[in-house]
This record gives structure tokens, C-alpha cells and sequence, in this order.
């Protein structure tokens, strides 16, 4: 994890060798409100790439209570407490593809 007050000392200290005036507390407050905006903007992005139980059927063609099922067996994803909403990342998605239809063969004997 980066830590944010160490990062904008080590970019004051950065700027103070090509321009002396960067010591200045203004310098800081700039860069600390570029720090949050950045952090925001990226915990969107992160929001924006989730999927939701609908978006996965839609993609495997199968049913929303289907996947619901798929989440729950292969313990894939996040379900929302107390609701019937789950949220999934791309990489979770692949987990989610549903297996061959109809009832499984029996097989053989060993000897």
C-alpha cells in the first residue's frame, strides 16, 4: 500500500532541487488535493468494471438464479448481506461458465 504523505514529501523534496520555492505549504495542499482526486477517480474505475449477476447470464446464456448458484458453489464473487445482488470481477467471470448441460453419464465400474 502506498502511503500518501511519504509520497508528497518525497515530491516536495523532488521539486526543491529545481525550484527552491517548492518547500511551500501551498505546493502541498496542491498536491494533496491531486492525491485525493486521483485516489477518487480510481476507486471508480474499480466500481465500473464489476458485473452483475445479469451481465454474467447474459454472457453464458443461462439464467441470473444459475449463476447465483455457479457464485455460491464455486465461491466465486461478492454477495451484497442480506440482498439477492452479487457483484463479480472480469477475473471471477471465467469461473463462472457452466459446465456441460443435462444429467452427468454414468460411468464405468472398475474391475
Amino acid at each position: 500500500m502506498i502511503d500518501i504523505d511519504t509520497e508528497i514529501k518525497n515530491a516536495i523534496s523532488d521539486l526543491r532541487l529545481r525550484f527552491p520555492w517548492a518547500d511551500s505549504p501551498t505546493v502541498e495542499a496542491v498536491l494533496r488535493r491531486l492525491a485525493q482526486r486521483v485516489a477518487a477517480s480510481a476507486r471508480g474505475g474499480a466500481i465500473l468494471e464489476l458485473s452483475t449477476v445479469h451481465d454474467v447470464a447474459a454472457i453464458y446464456n443461462i439464467s441470473p438464479r444459475r449463476v447465483r448458484a455457479l457464485a455460491r458453489r464455486r465461491q466465486v464473487g461478492w454477495q451484497i448481506p442480506n440482498t439477492n445482488v452479487w457483484l463479480f470481477r472480469p477475473e471471477d467471470i471465467p469461473a463462472l461458465k457452466p459446465g456441460r448441460p443435462g444429467r452427468p453419464r454414468k460411468g464405468r465400474k472398475r474391475p
